[in-house]
């Protein structure tokens, strides 16, 4: 299996991980994040890990490729709910899932 699609599901991987336990890492656990919205927490951690060095609006528009993205309150909004302790566990079961796909001693196989 290529290396890219590796890493594409261990961070899939790790978001619903998150996304199963944000009762403890949403700032208002049982109700944050429960309503439907088109800025879901997976979509909003993917979004966090997209961007750039553009503004909010930029990278909204460039993010979400139909033309009614969600506005920069809302990102900021729903952001807001997630506790920094949600983006570490993301970070971490990341780089736990990742590692048996790393050559040892050497990053993706690459010497």
């Amino acid at each position: 299996m290529n290396i890219i699609v590796q890493v594409k599901n261990c961070i899939k991987a790790a978001i619903y991980q998150v996304k199963a336990n944000i009762a403890v890492y949403s700032r208002h656990s049982g109700v944050d994040f429960i309503r439907k919205r088109k800025l879901t927490l997976p979509v909003l951690i993917r979004f966090l890990l997209c961007l750039e060095s553009n503004s909010l609006g930029k990278s909204l528009l460039t993010f979400f490729d139909e033309g009614n993205p969600p506005t920069e309150p809302a990102v900021v909004q729903q952001r807001k709910k997630l506790l920094p302790a949600g983006m570490k566990y993301l970070f971490k079961t990341f780089n736990s899932l990742i590692k048996p796909y790393l050559s040892r001693g050497t990053i993706m196989g690459l010497p």
